[in-house]
């Protein structure tokens, strides 16, 4: 019988299915459900080392000598140093060792109890990757511990094999730690690394029937060669391929989903759900995939470096390959056709979509002025309502727009810009917000080439604030939150040699817009002055004007959609 504990659980599932079979055991008590459930499966190995010194050191010779992972596993405190000497060896001979140190609850820590010491990262200049993992009491921290002990397991034969630490908590109390009531151990969730010698059909067999959604993200390698290979898959497959600018894979065939994200209610996304999810890129400005997060989901990230990106909380596939090479690969082993019958699912709804704006606010300073962006442009925008209203709007396809969406920061965007525009005689567009502007005042001052054209919006406050909160929430919002401020920014515009323009209505705007984009000989800053409190107040209504109230109909058809499907699934099953 084994351990109830769900962590044990999941590293012995993990450990079966990446056939990891030898252990070094030291005895104590912190990790006897561990120990116990390896040393009655029979799929393991097991050899007793009551010092820990040593312990790592048999690890290692026969790690070197079988050329597999070899774990050691030990009781909490001063145990676990002993790995130490073994580590920083395996760490300098490329030796797939597998440090598992059992510890007391996180929040014991540094305070005075016994045997315990921070023993997070304990091994860090001579540990390929390390883990800390939760003690296990809900799904979420199930899905987090699953993950993590995925990661450790791939990381450490990427590239060079190396050692691992996965930091495990056991409860304090013994007869918890002492109890073995499983029969067996539950199959844990395994994320599977492909990249050699792939076996394209029986991929294409698990895609062919099955609706398909595809979310492209933000990826180094904007190629002709990729909007082909996208197009391809779509043509073969029941696909739903859902872009953003940042992808910069515009495409007639594709469904541009920003905005579509943020008005379909529960109901409509149940409606349009996948079988399966596919994504690459450094992260997805659109938030369509995680809406079906912890939906039961099948995940296909597509990763070069098979990195565990798992936002969905389902990834089960990463494939170590370039998304060119994926989508290629499967449109060339199908013979299947798009009948479309899925992608007019979301195509209808994207029709019904209006984001037309008539009040002067951010959005149609934004809006007008992207109306005029020329071919083949350059466009980065700031956070925010910057990042919002650009995809609300349309740009020519042979632009390539460029965010910091990654770490999404306020900070930053003026400096990255002007990077990005030193590098070409293209026109070059930021789109930036006040504060944002504020932030990089320092490169403000600084001299820039005769491409660039900022566009920036001073709303005299952080407008995002003024949208998901606004005045009649909280009456002080301006003060500290939204932090609003009275300044404009001619003055400091022409110390960096920019021409600069201001508007405060449609009217002005209308008179300058059209000249914004014509060859200069210095560098253009158009100001448009705009309300925060009206630019949050449009927002709200424009997408409330949008979404669907979720009527009883919807429920109940909902309702019975759920009923189908799970019967399906037992027959199927």
């Amino acid at each position: 019988m084994y351990t109830n504990i769900k962590q044990v659980q999941i590293i012995v599932s993990l450990l079966k299915q990446y056939d990891v079979r030898h252990f070094v055991i030291s005895p104590g008590t912190r990790h006897v459900p561990l120990v116990h459930a390896v040393e009655i499966d029979s799929f393991f190995t097991c050899y007793s080392v009551v010092d820990e010194r040593s312990a790592g050191f048999v690890a290692l010779g026969l790690a070197e000598s079988i050329d597999a992972p070899v774990c050691v596993v030990c009781t909490s405190a001063t145990a676990s140093c002993n790995y130490l000497p073994a580590m920083q060896e395996a760490f300098e001979r490329h030796i797939p060792l597998i440090a598992l140190t059992s510890d007391r609850a996180r929040y014991q820590r540094f305070h005075g109890e016994n045997q315990c010491i921070n023993q997070v990262d304990m091994y860090k200049p001579f540990c390929k990757y390390a883990v800390d993992l939760p003690l296990v009491k809900n799904d979420e921290d199930y899905w987090y511990c699953n993950r993590c002990v995925n990661e450790a397991l791939i990381y450490q034969n990427r590239n060079w094999k190396g050692p691992i630490q996965i930091n495990f908590l056991e409860p304090l109390n013994i007869r918890e730690l002492s109890t073995f009531e499983n029969p067996e151990i539950p199959l844990t969730r395994k994320i599977n690394v492909i990249e050699k010698n792939i076996d394209w059909k029986q991929f294409a067999q698990e895609l062919t029937g099955k609706k398909v959604l595809v979310v492209c993200g933000q990826y180094k390698s904007h190629t002709e060669r990729l909007k082909k290979a996208l197009r391809s898959f779509n043509e073969k497959y029941e696909t739903v391929i859902t872009t953003d600018y940042f992808a910069n894979v515009n495409d007639d065939t594709f469904i541009h989903s920003p905005g579509l994200d943020v008005v379909l209610n529960n109901i409509e996304y149940w409606d349009l759900h996948p079988d399966i999810v596919i994504t690459y890129g450094s992260k997805v400005y659109s938030g369509v995939g995680v809406k079906y997060r912890n939906k039961n989901i099948p995940h296909w990230y597509i990763d070069e470096e098979a990195i565990v990106y798992d936002p969905m909380q389902t990834l089960q596939n990463i494939f170590a390959i370039s998304p060119e090479l994926f989508f290629e690969e499967l449109a060339k082993v199908s013979d299947g056709l798009n009948t479309k019958a899925y992608y007019q699912l979301w195509k209808t709804r994207f029709d019904e979509i209006n984001f037309g704006i008539r009040n002067f606010t951010n959005y149609y300073v934004i809006k007008e002025v992207l109306n005029r962006l020329p071919d083949k442009s350059i466009l980065h925008t700031s956070v925010l309502n910057s990042m919002r209203f650009t995809n609300f709007c349309t740009i020519p396809k042979d632009s390539t727009v460029i965010g910091n969406i990654c770490a999404d920061g306020i900070d930053g965007a003026l400096s990255t810009f002007i990077g990005q525009a030193l590098s070409t005689s293209r026109i070059a567009l930021l789109v930036v917000g006040d504060l944002s502007y504020l932030y990089d005042l320092n490169e403000a001052i600084g001299t820039m080439p005769n491409n660039i054209r900022i566009l920036l919006i001073n709303n005299n406050a952080g407008a995002e604030f003024h949208y998901n909160i606004s005045l009649e929430r909280i009456s002080t919002l301006n003060l500290h939150i939204a932090a609003s401020h009275h300044n404009q920014f001619k003055e400091i515009s022409t110390m960096s040699g920019l021409e600069y323009w201001k508007v405060i209505s449609a009217d002005e705007l209308e008179k300058v817009v059209s000249k914004f984009f014509q060859p200069s000989e210095q560098p253009i800053l158009l100001e448009a002055i705009t309300d925060a409190d009206t630019d949050g107040r449009e927002l709200r209504s424009m997408l409330a004007r949008n979404r669907k109230k979720i009527t009883l109909s919807m429920r109940v058809k909902n309702k019975l959609t759920r009923m189908i499907k799970k019967i399906n699934d037992g027959i199927n099953n």
